[in-house]
């Protein structure tokens, strides 16, 4: 059995976090700060005599211990001193060299060198650095791993003032010890830097305490994932916790021995108004916190919020989910929670335990933690192969894609090829040579080299996200040439029904494009056969359907096929969210062509079946 916390009232926290929930040592913040600056340059002298490039491919051998490495002590020096632009003058000029053949990459150097201009060009953006600021920076450069690490992590939407702010917090807090977690400090770093929440329009400066004492919890509160194994892409799923600190501990206290979190979803009742208030003004305003969920419940959205908030505080990634609805209604999104998992050793996304069995099929997008930014469901799905991936091929891998910019432009496809075949994990690798296909910036043997790589790399643990980067390829060419590497998709799907049912569907849009609109209608008939349950592809398939009718003045025809597939559909549950659910969208356009077709009557009967699975909010 484990703990439960049976609430009868209104949860509504305290102002400020319980001693005994995040228990962080007493590091002597202010001790240990001066200590570490005041040692700084010491450690710099030594690491003049010690320091090596730091080795991260398994496959190039150490450099000599004896070796000094010039680009790591300008670059301490650089920090030191407060001036990185001379850093960035010396190591601009060596960029294009390490990447000029994608076939004889020296993964060391290739790290060393984009760690070295990231680490210039990022931090140069601050402007004048004050002394805490340099001694920081020299000391982060010295660290082998963390630098590389973390100057891998950062993008452009991380404001460095911000992630300064966040690093020395840390720093002054836990010293040395971050070194032993790279991955976790770059995920608290690129996440923790900017808005002082994960929202993106919160005004509020950055709770740095908080920030520390969420940092201790990770490591100390035996989260269920290793976070000294879990890559920062992955970890920022888990460190971006929305919750305050007594919610943590009432989700813990709560959920603690429950084996499967995505199940959490289902713990809350569906209310399609629910009555509670993220920023309470007055006093009778309910909070919009884990216990008053539970009580009052929400929609699909508020529940798949509150799986993720619980499996987060248990230290496991986790983000919200959501589609869009043909139409205007968007109140109610079809919404659900992905949980990274781990099944027959393999980590994954489990994308439909915590979701409605009505909203299976959707495809959605999930907001990227540190780039507040949407990233499709597919692309979340492929970083669970970073987990396989050791870190210097991770790092290696990213390093290409820092550096794409110095290479000429005829040998970057090459280079992403290269990025993916380390690490297939890295999705902006894959999103990079995706934008290239569209603009035809591949030549044949580049674009069938990439069409391997989504073979072998992509369509075997996600098939969703393969047939995403198999679209780039078909998308600009003609419709003959489309058609033939549809074929070949469709044989490489031909196990996976779900995708091959998409696939079909373009098919049927070439046929339609070319006239042949009998060609069509089979390629979208052999779609709704492969995946007749599927609601969300049978809506897709009539969509097109519909349109195709409609234009050629055939509407027997549009009402006979809707009288064949919609009550193949099933039938949902009477429920509150029935507007959401493919029965009633597709019911929903079923009657307009029975209306059209001046079929009145029929049309009550399909429109009292549909307010049959209707209940009243």
């Amino acid at each position: 059995m484990f703990k439960r916390l049976t609430a009868h009232f209104e949860f509504r926290g305290t102002g400020g976090p319980p001693e005994s929930l995040l228990p962080v040592e007493n590091h002597g913040r202010a001790a240990q700060a001066t200590s570490n600056y005041m040692t700084v340059l010491a450690r710099s002298l030594i690491l003049a005599v010690l320091l090596i490039a730091p080795c991260f491919a398994a496959d190039a051998p150490a450099k000599e211990t004896d070796q000094i490495d010039p680009l790591m002590l300008a670059a301490i020096d650089a920090a030191t001193r407060g001036d990185l632009k001379p850093l960035a003058e010396e190591v601009e000029p060596r960029a294009g060299a390490v990447v000029a053949d994608a076939a004889k990459l020296d993964t060391p150097a290739l790290l060393q060198i984009a760690t070295a201009r990231e680490f210039a060009k990022y931090f140069g953006r601050v402007g004048e650095l004050s002394n805490p600021n340099r001694t920081l920076l020299a000391w982060l450069i010295a660290q082998p791993k963390l630098a590389p690490t973390l100057m891998m992590a950062v993008s452009p939407e991380d404001p460095p003032d911000g992630l300064l702010d966040a690093l020395r917090r840390l720093h002054d807090d836990y010293g040395d010890d971050l070194t032993k977690n790279p991955d976790l400090v770059a995920a608290f770093c690129t996440v923790w830097d900017s808005t002082g929440d994960i929202e993106e329009t919160d005004p509020k400066k950055v709770d740095l305490d908080r920030v520390s004492r969420l940092y201790s919890y990770y490591t100390k509160s035996s989260p269920r994932f290793d976070v000294k194994e879990l890559p920062w892409q992955l970890a920022t799923w888990m460190v971006s916790n929305p919750l305050t600190e007594d919610e943590i501990k009432w989700a813990r206290g709560k959920y603690l021995e429950k084996g499967a979190l995505a199940e959490t979803f289902f713990d809350p009742p569906y209310n399609e108004y629910p009555d509670l208030v993220k920023e309470p003004k007055k006093p009778t305003d309910v909070p919009y916190l884990l216990p008053n969920i539970l009580k009052g419940g929400g929609r699909a959205v508020d529940r798949a919020y509150y799986a993720v908030a619980i499996s987060r505080s248990l230290g496991v990634p986790a983000g919200v989910c959501t589609a869009t609805l043909p139409g205007d209604d968007q109140y109610h999104l079809p919404a659900w929670a992905a949980v990274l998992e781990v099944n027959n050793r393999r980590v994954r996304w489990n994308f439909e335990s915590a979701r409605l069995p009505e909203h299976r099929g959707w495809h959605g997008t999930v907001m990227d933690p540190q780039s507040h930014s949407l990233m499709l469901d597919t692309e979340l799905a492929q970083l669970a192969e970073l987990q396989a991936v050791s870190l210097d091929r991770r790092l290696a891998s990213v390093a290409i894609c820092k550096l794409l910019d110095a290479a000429d432009e005829v040998r970057r496809p090459d280079l992403l090829l290269k990025a993916i075949e380390l690490s297939p994990g890295n999705v902006r690798a894959w999103q990079s040579l995706n934008e290239m296909v569209v603009k035809r910036k591949l030549s044949d043997e580049q674009t069938e080299l990439f069409t391997s790589a989504i073979e072998k790399y992509a369509l075997p643990h996600n098939g969703a996200f393969a047939f995403d980067m198999f679209m780039a390829l078909v998308k600009p060419r003609g419709t003959i040439q489309q058609l033939a590497l549809l074929d070949r998709a469709a044989k490489g799907f031909a196990g996976q029904p779900d995708v091959l049912a998409r696939v079909k569907l373009m098919q049927g849009d070439c046929h339609r494009d070319m006239k042949h609109p009998d060609l069509a209608m089979a390629a979208f008939g052999d779609a709704i056969t492969l995946q007749p349950k599927s609601g969300p592809l049978v809506l897709d398939a009539f969509q097109r359907i519909d349109a195709m009718l409609r234009k050629n003045n055939d509407l027997p025809r549009l009402i006979d096929a809707y009288a064949a597939e919609w009550p193949r559909l099933d039938r949902p549950r009477p429920s509150k969210y029935s507007r959401s659910v493919p029965y009633l969208l597709l019911g929903k356009m079923y009657i307009q062509a029975l209306e059209d077709g001046n079929r009145k009557n029929d049309a009550k009967k399909i429109q009292a079946a549909i307010e049959s699975v209707q209940m009243d909010p």
